[in-house]
């Protein structure tokens, strides 16, 4: 659904499943990217944060958190968040600098 631009119906059935399990963070992510796709950033960004602490070894929510947080303008934190992730996952580097550029 998300692949073929139907965002309010896979946000629907994600909302839904979030209800469900609300402890999944892969759901959890799905739904963040959803709310990012839909130019959704804050609650984009509260999806990341939630899917991220159920599940901090989770790299994607981690990494869509900086990106998300560079598209608010809040730099810092995107900045902060990118090196945090750098410096845990050394190989991230290049992938960083281009996702924040």
């Amino acid at each position: 659904l998300q692949k073929a631009g139907h965002l309010d119906e896979a946000r629907t059935w994600l909302s839904k499943a979030v209800k469900l399990d609300p402890m999944n963070a892969r759901i959890l992510y799905s739904l963040g990217t959803v709310q990012q796709q839909d130019v959704k950033y804050r609650e984009a960004l509260l999806m990341y944060e939630r899917s991220a602490r159920l599940d901090p070894s989770y790299l994607p929510p981690l990494i869509q958190e900086a990106i998300v947080l560079s598209r608010l303008n809040q730099c810092t934190r995107a900045t902060s968040k990118a090196n945090l992730l750098t410096q845990n996952y050394p190989g991230m580097q290049s992938e960083m600098e281009s996702a924040l550029a």
